[in-house]
């Protein structure tokens, strides 16, 4: 029998189970379709407004006359929370399959609620019935179960797991951008942790269970110093099986004195499937367990986009850039096609030294920042050693200078398409432009599918006059010859303020790189 031979109550029933994701397709089917399953045209339309890109919010306070006044009378009830929105789905569970994108950058956390007297997750919640409804749908937890954790035993111990929970509820979830407990928080939870494998394993072999459809991973920072995401903490979700884009700023894994905090990859020999990293105002070490720890474990990875800062307590005092490059190249060297690394601000010594990209096989973008060629290369151990303990006496002994950098048609692939060179405000500039583009006449017999190459020139606004770097005066004529040998090689010299990395330009810094 055929669908339409159906008794229309039987027809209701298949439209019902069709919602969230192939309610349209059916209703546009047929005309006997649509008439049977009308009634259910409004519904499908309120949920998928106001869940399918759902992000917490704050309840709104008014100002008024120097005291703040909660206005819930005056508009309508946000969902501040996991632990409420838990609520919203154990009253109605076809909610959680209509999320397919969640912020939790605005949600309240314990610690807030902590901080306005209401010490037990209960107090969350509006009444008694909200408290029962989230226990009896925590007592069906399949994720709970698989995961051997008592439900009353969570709730009392891992209120700051909720958000988890949360996604373990959540089937057709693509996108995800994560709070700051996710990765600001310094002992991570052991039964948080563990349930947040359960879902993610889970995932990774059946395509209808939580998590499995995700494919965009976010984080929110403050794009500042003091700010911190401790990229150890997302260990599970690099294992996501369609997870293709880690995309967020203030990311830290390094190794480094008291402050830093190392990346280790802690999920055995399996592999991730991403295609896409970008972090910026990040501190993240080439060498040690760090970047070293992660890109072997991701063998698809296609773009890598890195914009260096160091964090808190100078940690990242100094960066040594090549190690970076060489790590890449390690470990990505035949799969990488677009490729950015720059630096927001360096406190101690920049140890750069990049003289060849040649091993970046399939490389067609590159963004760099022109300081990251300023370096002598390292050619043996010993030579590595003096570097990485007194870069100045070693720069010395070799009698390394901005006439040894080669120029851009030795350094760069075949394969390379589009370049973008950024200058900051350092004196060395000029010349380290001028050694780049020395050959650039017979730049393009050496790389035949170069098809545009662009150096932005960071200004500085003062008064009304737009000015290069710091020194004005002394470096004015340097960048003007530097401009004329760049033109002069057919390439593009653009003079831009507050210049910075094309991914993240035009983007509030205060709201992270998107």
């Amino acid at each position: 029998m055929s669908l339409l031979g159906l008794p229309d109550e039987l027809i209701l029933n298949v439209v019902h189970q069709s919602r969230p994701l192939g309610f349209e397709a059916l209703m546009l089917g047929c005309k006997q379709i649509y008439a049977v399953g009308s009634e259910c045209i409004e519904r499908h339309n309120s949920l998928r407004r106001k869940y399918r890109a759902f992000k917490f919010e704050r309840q709104p306070v008014r100002m008024r006359i120097g005291r703040a006044r909660d206005v819930e009378a005056e508009c309508p009830k946000r969902t501040q929370s996991s632990l409420q929105l838990l609520h919203i789905i154990a009253k109605d569970r076809l909610v959680a399959e209509y999320i397919e994108s969640i912020n939790f950058t605005n949600e309240y956390t314990a610690g807030e609620y902590h901080a306005r007297g209401l010490e037990s997750w209960p107090a969350y919640l509006e009444s008694e019935t909200a408290v029962e409804d989230v226990r009896l749908l925590l007592s069906k937890s399949r994720c709970l179960e698989e995961a051997g954790i008592d439900p009353e035993v969570w709730l009392e111990t891992t209120a700051t797991g909720t958000a988890t929970l949360l996604l373990s509820l959540l089937p057709n979830v693509t996108e995800i951008n994560l709070g700051s407990h996710f990765t600001r928080h310094p002992d991570p939870d052991e039964l948080n942790a563990a349930l947040l494998n359960t879902v993610v394993m889970s995932a990774r072999f059946s395509p209808s269970s939580p998590l499995a459809q995700v494919t965009s991973l976010k984080t929110s920072g403050q794009a500042h110093s003091e700010d911190r995401a401790e990229l150890r903490l997302l260990n599970p979700f690099f294992l996501l099986p369609k997870l293709q884009r880690l995309r967020g700023s203030d990311f830290l894994a390094c190794d480094s004195s008291m402050t830093g905090i190392p990346f280790e990859w802690r999920n055995g020999d399996l592999n991730s499937n991403i295609e896409e990293i970008e972090m910026s105002h990040s501190c993240i070490t080439g060498s040690g367990p760090d970047l070293a720890s992660l890109l072997p474990h991701a063998p698809k990875l296609r773009s890598f986009y890195y914009c260096f800062s160091p964090k808190w307590h100078e940690c990242g005092h100094d960066w040594d850039a090549a190690a970076v490059f060489r790590t890449l190249e390690r470990n990505c060297g035949g799969t990488l096609t677009r490729l950015s690394i720059t630096m927001h601000h360096v406190y101690g010594t920049l140890k750069a030294g990049v003289c060849s990209l040649k091993h970046f096989t399939r490389l067609e973008y590159l963004e760099m920042d022109v300081r990251l060629f300023y370096g002598a290369p390292v050619n043996t151990e010993e030579l590595q050693k003096m570097r990485e303990e007194d870069h100045a006496a070693y720069t010395n002994k070799i009698g390394w200078t901005t006439a040894d950098i080669p120029s851009l048609s030795d350094v760069l692939p075949p394969s390379m398409k589009t370049v973008r060179l950024i200058t900051g405000f350092g004196t060395e500039e000029p010349a380290i432009l001028e050694a780049l583009f020395r050959n650039a006449g017979s730049m393009h017999e050496s790389l035949p599918l170069l098809e545009n190459v662009t150096v932005a020139c960071g200004t500085s606004k003062v008064g009304d006059e737009y000015v290069k770097g710091k020194n004005r005066v002394h470096d004015e004529e340097a960048w003007r010859a530097a401009g004329d040998t760049i033109r002069a090689a057919g390439c593009s010299y653009e003079e831009v303020e507050n210049v910075g990395p094309a991914w993240l330009e035009g983007l509030d810094p205060s709201r992270g790189p998107w």
